[in-house]
């Protein structure tokens, strides 16, 4: 995740494995939100992309990445909350 939206950081923190309940979010984390999908829509547009979903799944069909989420989930250590 990228080393600004804090608010976002603090209250949904980045843990590709893990799975937790909803949380509502309040305008700094909806502007935290707000700023990742501009970067997504830009990288759509730098890409050749026709949305922001397309752009996701081509990413996430890299198959460098599914070596990195594969090797996470494999990983003993794992933080249940911070």
């Amino acid at each position: 995740m990228h080393a600004g939206c804090s608010a976002l950081r603090l209250l949904l923190p980045l843990g590709i494995c893990a799975r937790h309940p909803k949380r509502d979010c309040d305008e700094t984390v909806t502007a935290d939100i707000e700023r990742i999908v501009d970067i997504g829509l830009n990288c759509c547009t730098r890409f050749g992309a026709s949305d922001v979903v397309s752009y996701r799944n081509t990413v996430w069909a890299w198959p460098a990445l599914q070596g990195w989420i594969e090797a996470l989930a494999s990983e003993a250590c794992v933080i249940e909350t911070l």
